[in-house]
């Protein structure tokens, strides 16, 4: 998933762009839709997306129950590569913890 930068809420017409500076990969869906979903709630996206557990998202948790991926934050690893994705890992992981 490419999280070098993208939008915050809406797409352009809003202009809301964040510059995670990240490259994340997984060949697990859910588990990098939660890691994204977690990078949005960093930077404080839409309320539907602030709201609840991670895993309750609707989509996340239609897809862990249908065993696409996994089914909790606590399963989730992340790997930096550089000191740059060390401090972004340590934030997203803290997110992951704290809602996931």
């Amino acid at each position: 998933m490419d999280a070098a930068q993208g939008f915050l809420q809406g797409g352009p017409d809003k202009e809301v762009l964040i510059k995670p500076g990240l490259l994340l990969a997984s060949p697990d869906r859910v588990a990098i839709d939660v890691v994204g979903l977690a990078l949005l709630r960093l930077y404080g996206t839409t309320p539907e997306v602030m709201k609840g557990r991670i895993f309750e998202q609707e989509q996340i948790a239609h897809a862990a129950s249908l065993g696409v991926g996994l089914d909790s934050a606590e399963k989730i690893e992340i790997v930096p590569q550089d000191e740059h994705s060390q401090n972004a890992v340590e934030e997203i992981r803290k997110v992951l913890d704290e809602q996931g």
